[in-house]
């Protein structure tokens, strides 16, 4: 391995710039590696290039991507699962202040519809919650075509109110 001497006020401390891959045998950079905490030097000890492989291969083997598939319908089939992942994604983006129930509430109190449209969830699939981009508030349950409609908006006022006066006179 090469290395490089740092010295500091009182050791000398060897820095590794290059590692041999346990899989091909080849002298590497440490760049590629993947990232691993089970490693002292906190890289995998395979090379990119053959970890690639070697999850390529594994995919490919029939009864392991059966297997595997099975393992995710059994772990994600759970409905509370199902809640926390859901209340997970609402977290990532951004939205402070739901949680599945009331998610639940909300959904009720609008007959499973759009909150702009009207239009029945079963027909038009899963509503997601609108919310404030600057406060994270959640406002609604919409579909995806109407969230998009305030989304392209940015939100404002304005642009919606002459995005209709617009479809009015043109129907005339």
């Amino acid at each position: 391995m090469k290395n490089v001497e740092k010295v500091d006020m009182f050791n000398v401390v060897e820095e590794k710039t290059t590692k041999k891959c346990k899989k091909c045998g080849e002298e590497k950079e440490l760049s590629e590696y993947y990232k691993s905490i089970e490693n002292k030097d906190n890289k995998s000890t395979w090379c990119k290039e053959c970890e690639k492989t070697r999850a390529k291969e594994y995919r490919n083997r029939p009864e392991k991507k059966k297997m595997i598939d099975r393992y995710w319908r059994e772990k994600n089939s759970d409905p509370e699962r199902k809640k926390v992942l859901r209340e997970r994604e609402w977290k990532r983006a951004g939205i402070v202040d739901i949680t599945f129930i009331k998610y639940e509430v909300m959904f009720k109190k609008q007959n499973g519809c759009c909150e702009i449209c009207g239009i029945n969830e079963k027909i038009l699939g899963k509503l997601g919650v609108d919310h404030c981009h600057t406060t994270g508030k959640t406002r609604g349950l919409l579909c995806k075509q109407c969230n998009h409609i305030l989304g392209n908006a940015n939100d404002n006022i304005f642009t919606l109110k002459s995005a209709i006066k617009y479809l009015e006179e043109s129907r005339k």
